[in-house]
């Protein structure tokens, strides 16, 4: 996800002629912060961090990160010792970092924009100069599968684990029967790891799940995960990110794309009364606001039903859990910010009609739109604008995909008493 996705559709909605006005400089999502994250990194984590770990993430975090000496391992090739390993990331949307939607859009943009996508997309300097120096020849061969180019992996193994040479990773303190414990195991490829605690923190995770503090909408960044999670319980009571997202250590990165994630992430009740039926959702297990981003969005629904199980006209209603921009004339702008705070509940009422004497039959559904804000706003109005041709193609394609991901996450019916 990246700043450059919503400044297209930002120069699209503010653009009736139908062509590109770009948003002045310090308000365009599209910026060159993410070069500079080691600064970034030390002020964000100032006084909260010891200078060991600051030096480290400074260190580590260095985008793009550099070219390794010789040839730079694939996935795959790390899949042959770490096959639990490679099996979870390969579902996971860490895998899918590169993908058709962003594709579309950075074969159209300059290079300053595209360089800020990468930064979190494909951060190696290898697949940014392969994506770069390669232009419309490169994509291509990724669309034809005629090479495995390591910009198409996204962000993979050796994005985290590998620096000049060596491997770095997690502290030993796994079972080591565990399926997941092969990592870093000694061998003649891991003679020079080094394990770094810094791998189990919060801080790991932020310069790709944090933007910039200085590019603010209504006093928070569009992307402030990080942010959330530090001002969270969570924080105080030492969960980390992978707690959650990497349990066990396992690599599938789960999160709001993942139903049964989601379904042990909040907690949802119904109850009834002679007046009116309740659908409460909590965020019980949520270490920062659900959803995180600007992009997902969760509806309640409910409403009355007959006894063909049709809806009962005027009787349905709903809530929203979205946090709603747009894009102005001076900037971005936020059109309302519903989402839940870690521990906080929602309620959606259904009023149960009075004076008739037979029971009534209540419908009760949450529905999740991970990619709401693609699929709704963004791919459309690219698609409008963008000629015919591979770039279209792979905007298609990515609409599609957006759209399937939509679930619903929890459906009841109950009668009234």
């Amino acid at each position: 996800m990246s700043w450059s996705i919503l400044n297209w559709v930002g120069r699209l909605l503010l653009n009736s002629s139908g062509r590109w006005r770009k948003p002045k400089r310090e308000n365009c999502p599209s910026q060159s912060w993410r070069l500079f994250l080691p600064v970034i990194l030390v002020l964000l984590f100032g006084g909260v961090s010891s200078s060991a770990s600051e030096d480290f993430f400074s260190r580590h975090w260095q985008i793009p990160i550099p070219s390794q000496s010789g040839e730079t391992p694939t996935p795959e090739s790390c899949g042959q010792c770490h096959p639990k390993q490679l099996a979870d990331w390969a579902q996971s949307q860490h895998a899918k970092a590169f993908s058709p939607g962003l594709v579309g859009q950075l074969m159209q943009y300059d290079s300053e924009e595209t360089i800020s996508c990468l930064a979190c997309h494909a951060p190696l300097a290898i697949q940014q100069e392969q994506f770069l120096d390669g232009g419309e020849a490169a994509i291509e061969r990724w669309l034809s599968d005629l090479e495995s180019l390591s910009f198409s992996h996204g962000v993979f193994c050796v994005v985290c684990h590998l620096r000049q040479g060596r491997i770095f990773g997690p502290p030993t303190n796994v079972d080591t029967t565990s399926p997941s414990s092969s990592i870093l195991t000694p061998n003649r490829y891991h003679s020079r790891s080094k394990r770094s605690p810094e791998f189990e923190d919060s801080r790991f995770c932020a310069p790709c799940h944090q933007f910039s503090q200085e590019i603010l909408v209504n006093g928070k960044p569009l992307e402030n995960t990080y942010r959330e999670w530090l001002d969270s319980p969570y924080a105080r009571d030492g969960t980390h990110c992978q707690s959650c997202h990497m349990r066990d250590r396992q690599h599938l990165f789960k999160g709001i794309h993942d139903q049964s994630f989601v379904e042990q992430s909040v907690s949802i009740d119904v109850a009834i009364t002679d007046r009116k039926a309740i659908l409460k959702l909590q965020s019980s297990g949520v270490g920062h606001r659900f959803p995180t981003y600007v992009v997902p969005r969760v509806t309640l629904k409910g409403g009355l039903i007959d006894g063909s199980g049709r809806p009962v006209q005027g009787s349905q209603r709903e809530k929203i859990i979205q946090r709603q921009v747009r894009l102005e004339s001076d900037g971005w702008e936020e059109v309302s910010d519903t989402r839940l705070y870690p521990g906080e509940s929602v309620e959606l009422i259904i009023p149960l009609f009075t004076g008739a004497t037979e029971k009534k039959r209540v419908r009760f559904e949450v529905w999740v739109d991970p990619d709401y804000f693609y699929h709704f706003i963004t791919y459309p109005r690219i698609l409008e604008e963008l000629p015919d041709g591979n770039s279209k193609n792979l905007v298609k394609r990515a609409l599609i995909e957006a759209r399937e991901n939509r679930y619903l996450l929890f459906e009841r019916e109950i009668e009234s008493l």
